[in-house]
């Protein structure tokens, strides 16, 4: 299946954006009957959801998602166990619909104007802060992509295809370099973009883990050294 494939699922967000098909047509996704209706019950409906999601997403990033339970996390936001059946009936359901928010997210990066592509030094800082291992979003997919080793966990194949996405979006910056011959010859946009990702997951288990333990001085920020990782790659 393409990377650049997200079209699959219903877009509970943009149901505006042009999805791309396997072949890379556009392709205009399902939107949601009640996708018009503004009354304050709705509304509250989807503030609720949003702070569902938000919490939810950051007890995975933290936890796993077979470390958090739905009645700890309907605690957590302050609402009943039931209540928060209501919006999400399972636990799966709830993760279903984080992963759904980092799809939109990856696909907003592959929407963007590549003719509008800055030079090498500001793809450089773009990509790095944008795959920022302290960041929320790579802790989230450092973290689901973890999970996805494990036959139990119910959207490994979709957090495989996201891991390929965002490989697909350095990939693509990084070509855009290599028709200027901005990078080494040795190297080819494919396998930079996936040695690099796979620093970045890396990265951010460290900075759950050794970053932990280190003292405040330090001179291995991550930030710096994914910097250097990645000009590796590149001509000067």
């Amino acid at each position: 299946m393409s990377p650049r494939t997200l079209a699959h699922r219903r877009p509970a967000v943009h149901p505006e954006r042009k999805y791309l098909t396997a072949d890379g047509s556009p392709a205009t996704p399902d939107v949601p009957e009640d996708a018009e209706d503004t009354s304050p019950s709705r509304m509250f409906a989807l503030a609720r959801r949003e702070q569902i999601l938000d919490a939810a997403a950051a007890a995975f990033a933290e936890h796993g998602y077979h470390g958090v339970s739905v009645r700890t996390l309907a605690s957590t936001i302050g609402i009943s166990h039931p209540g928060l059946l209501h919006h999400f009936p399972t636990k799966t359901s709830i993760l279903s619909a984080v992963i759904d928010r980092l799809e939109d997210r990856a696909q907003s990066a592959l929407d963007e104007d590549l003719d509008a592509m800055p030079g090498r030094d500001e793809t450089i800082r773009g990509i790095v802060d944008f795959y920022d291992p302290g960041s929320h979003l790579i802790q989230l997919l450092a973290t689901l992509d973890s999970e996805g080793v494990s036959s139990e966990y119910p959207e490994r194949m979709r957090s495989a295809r996201l891991r390929r996405v965002h490989e697909h979006i350095i990939e693509r910056r990084l070509a855009q370099l290599a028709e200027d011959g901005g990078v080494r010859p040795r190297h080819s946009p494919a396998f930079a973009a996936r040695a690099f990702l796979s620093l970045v997951m890396g990265y951010a288990t460290r900075e759950r883990t050794v970053r932990t333990m280190q003292d405040d001085v330090h001179g291995d920020a991550p930030r710096a050294e994914l910097r250097r990782a990645l000009e590796l790659f590149l001509r000067e």
